[in-house]
């Protein structure tokens, strides 16, 4: 986190609140942020989340028709402006699972979307419990790791388009997403 905009986006390591590189990744058991916000003495903050899914049980050859992720909002945000989720390719060799304080920079050049939900401005869309579906595309199904790990990392599509929050204090575009329950990979099979 820093007063800098550009600084905060393109960091190398995650950081703290001080400015200073992370010793780790903030891996809460119960919940992830996903998107980006400016707060008390104009600290900028980014959040990227990831989920994995370990899909060894099923054929090399299956042929998936479609996908999507759930997942459940974990506390009431107040959003200040609209943005999309995006799902970018988490690849085995660009991020680590579980993720490492590197990763965060790692991640600045994941920005093809393989799907994207709206989270839209105000308080009514974006509620604890609420759950919100996020269709995977065409990339995103063939990006599948049917042999192993599939990973996705879940970005604002502001932070992906270097658009900043604003500049008024408590200017908030993000998502807490829950852990338990788990985000959901559902995948319709032929």
């Amino acid at each position: 986190a820093s007063t800098s905009y550009t600084a905060t986006h393109n960091a190398v390591e995650a950081m703290d609140s001080t400015g200073a590189a992370m010793s780790g990744v903030f891996n809460d058991s119960a919940l992830f942020d996903v998107g980006q916000r400016i707060g008390v003495g104009d600290i900028y903050r980014i959040d990227r989340g990831f989920a994995s899914w370990n899909l060894t049980g099923l054929s090399a050859t299956t042929s998936i028709t479609t996908g999507e992720i759930l997942v459940c909002i974990a506390s009431d945000v107040q959003v200040n402006t609209a943005f999309d989720i995006t799902l970018v390719s988490a690849t085995t060799g660009v991020v680590a699972n579980p993720l490492i304080s590197t990763d965060y920079g790692d991640i600045i050049n994941l920005t093809s979307s393989y799907g994207t939900v709206n989270i839209a401005t105000g308080t009514t869309s974006v509620t604890q419990g609420k759950w919100f579906t996020i269709p995977i595309n065409s990339s995103g199904i063939a990006a599948l790791n049917l042999a192993g790990t599939t990973a996705f990392v879940f970005r604002s599509s502001r932070d992906i388009n270097t658009l900043t929050p604003g500049s008024s204090a408590v200017l908030q575009e993000y998502v807490q997403i829950d852990t338990d329950p788990a985000p959901r990979l559902v995948l319709r099979i032929v």
